[in-house]
């Protein structure tokens, strides 16, 4: 096993046994992690939150509420600075679909049949979500739809394993039909469309995407150094067409809404042509003002922009 893929394996099942054991460690005044994969506290001090459910809370409940708002600016501020990297290095649903990879290998190596939507296809999406927790005040999506919730469910029943005393959580059946619909939605269309669910339906991981348009680490490019043997469109997990997307078309970094930050494509890369990168502020602001890369986020701007106006 490369290390980067040790490394996510490590830390991703460390992460579900640290929640696991979190009751049995607050007995013993270790609070390593507290809460759950939606919303947490590390060291009962840095606080995370779903960005997603923060935000649905606050429509849902018509208020701020303390603890997710702060924990909102912290994830904000690493997600800005790392990109979507939770996809790759804490979600459990990235396991299994590890487990599934010869299925999308079975296929035709070629990209062509996967569709690659802008950003702006997920706009209504993000209105309809929204707009439902406003008017049934309750944040449906986050409550009900979300995967990472339900996996939040199982975990706290898995608990039960170091704290017998824990109540076993209401909503576990639901939760496991939920999982267990996922995966098999995942299953049918993976020889065809690899991580469909979470490239395509989690507005989680969709929302986390638009971080790699402007996070701080990000992969380099070095067309000079590549020799197009096709190995980074092999291994990239969620079948980006890195050769044809980014190096043919002159981009000298990879900042890809679908870019899980796995790394992988950096470890078989025979001639380094691929490599990790932190963006100075020059080549940020320079990257923020280039077409190649800013259209699908300033799109959102414009979009918003050109609303008031037809509103004026």
């Amino acid at each position: 096993m490369k290390p980067f893929n040790l490394l996510r394996r490590l830390l991703q099942v460390a992460t579900v046994l640290l929640f696991m054991m979190q009751h049995q460690l607050i007995i013993y005044n270790i609070p390593i992690i507290v809460g759950s994969l939606v919303s947490s506290k590390v060291l009962n001090i840095i606080g995370f939150v779903d960005p997603t459910a923060a935000i649905e809370k606050l429509l849902a409940y018509k208020q701020p509420i303390v603890f997710p708002t702060i924990a909102f600016l912290t994830t904000l501020v690493l997600y800005l600075v790392l990109g979507r990297v939770f996809c790759g290095w804490i979600c459990p649903l990235d396991i299994f679909y590890s487990y599934f990879r010869n299925l999308r290998r079975s296929r035709s190596s070629s990209h062509s049949r996967i569709v690659y939507f802008s950003l702006k296809f997920y706009i209504p999406m993000f209105v309809v979500i929204f707009g439902m927790s406003i008017f049934a005040y309750i944040p449906i999506y986050t409550n009900y739809l979300n995967v990472i919730t339900m996996f939040s469910v199982i975990i706290n029943l898995l608990s039960q394993i170091f704290s017998p005393t824990i109540a076993i959580p209401a909503k576990i059946e639901y939760a496991i039909i939920v999982i267990l619909l996922t995966f098999i939605l995942d299953i049918i269309v993976s020889t065809v469309y690899p991580r469909f669910w979470c490239r395509r339906i989690c507005i989680t991981g969709i929302l986390y995407g638009t971080f790699n348009k402007l996070s701080l680490l990000t992969l380099k490019i070095n067309d000079k150094l590549c020799t197009f043997c096709g190995r980074c469109d092999e291994v990239c997990r969620t079948s980006i067409p890195i050769i044809s997307k980014y190096i043919k078309m002159g981009k000298d970094s990879i900042r890809d809404i679908d870019c899980i930050k796995c790394f992988e494509c950096i470890e078989v890369c025979p001639t380094n042509a691929l490599s990790l990168s932190f963006t100075s502020l020059r080549t940020y602001k320079k990257f923020s003002l280039n077409p190649i890369y800013s259209d699908d986020f300033f799109f959102i701007y414009r979009f918003f922009r050109r609303s008031l106006q037809l509103n004026s």
